[in-house]
């Protein structure tokens, strides 16, 4: 897995981290991790633009 750095983190975030780190007895980076993945499993997905070809033949493509 790729490691990645973070600088300059605001506080609010740092603190959440280390705050989830310490209630669920994990590392800072398992924490952060976590969160992360609730957050991608959160958002809603972008759907891919279908593209439709049933009247191709009669606008002549």
């Amino acid at each position: 897995m790729k490691a990645i750095t973070l600088r300059n983190l605001p506080p609010e975030i740092t603190k959440a981290i280390q705050q989830r780190a310490k209630r669920n007895k994990t590392s800072v980076n398992k924490a952060a991790i976590g969160l992360l993945e609730e957050f991608l499993a959160k958002r809603p997905q972008k759907k891919e633009k279908v593209r439709y070809h049933d009247l191709d033949h009669l606008a002549g493509t």
